[in-house]
């Protein structure tokens, strides 16, 4: 399965204030106060790759992940906790994948976080035995913070997020533009557009399959609710990435192109 989600950069990511929105404006803080959220996060990809030349395309897939995590704040760090860890791919992968699914359980992070949101990377934890690309597969679980601006906004306001983004072996520079659509008692009301390029001449590594980017770009769209103390909240979203990508395959070339839909829900 194909990761399209957004991951934590090495540092906090970079938000800018464009517009402050309608009267009356506050800023937006998170409650540094001690609770534990419990929330499950699925996420569904479809994936179509056509491969030119003399080998076969792989057949379409369909991808169901699934993490039931739990989130903390400690002092100044939020404490994320894979509790239980589940995927399925239909039909199977001619290989079964180097971390089994339910390995991540019981695996954690630490993300530093102020008011605003991160402050710095996560750092995270894996559990005995899983080798460190298992870190890809959790990071899913650490981009779930919204990053807030520093100013006061009202209803409209907007604010640009500079961060990072992977899909699989790919290390994208992703924008995202946050709108506030409503703020009270009962939390924050946000939708988000993001849209990433990966660099030309990244390498690419897929079902065996390894190369160079030509050509790659992802959207997506989420609504996200964060209601009183809450870190996580709770979100629904939609990503697409499409690409073109040169490569070879022992002695043989190829021209793969790629088509990804996903869909992620956050439920409590």
């Amino acid at each position: 399965m194909i990761a399209l989600l957004p991951l934590p950069a090495a540092a906090a990511p970079t938000v800018t204030l464009l517009e402050a929105g309608a009267e009356p404006r506050a800023p937006l803080r998170y409650a540094l106060a001690p609770g534990q959220e419990r929330r499950t996060l699925q996420t569904d990809a479809d994936t179509t790759i056509t491969v030119g030349g003399l080998l076969p395309d792989p057949p379409p897939s369909h991808a169901t992940r699934r993490l039931v995590l739990t989130a903390a704040l400690e002092g100044e760090r939020l404490r994320l906790r894979v509790v239980e860890a589940s995927s399925e791919t239909v039909p199977a992968p001619p290989r079964p994948p180097r971390v089994p699914p339910g390995a991540l359980a019981g695996s954690w992070c630490e993300i530093p976080v102020g008011p605003t949101g991160p402050t710095g990377d996560a750092v995270w934890h894996l559990s005995a035995g899983l080798p460190p690309e298992a870190e890809d597969a959790l990071r899913v679980a650490s981009a779930l913070l919204v990053p807030l601006p520093e100013a006061a906004v009202g209803p409209g306001a907007r604010w640009q997020v500079h961060d990072t983004v992977r899909i699989g072996p790919l290390a994208l520079t992703v924008d995202t533009v946050w709108t506030l659509q409503a703020a009270g008692a009962q939390g924050l009301a946000l939708t988000a557009r993001a849209t990433a390029t990966a660099p030309e001449g990244s390498a690419f590594e897929e079902g065996g399959l390894t190369g160079t980017v030509e050509a790659l770009t992802l959207s997506a769209r989420n609504a996200v609710t964060l209601g009183p103390g809450e870190w996580l909240g709770a979100r629904e979203g939609t990503s697409t990435v499409q690409g073109q990508v040169q490569g070879r395959k022992g002695i043989l070339s190829f021209h793969l192109d790629l088509d990804v839909a996903q869909t992620q829900r956050l439920t409590p």
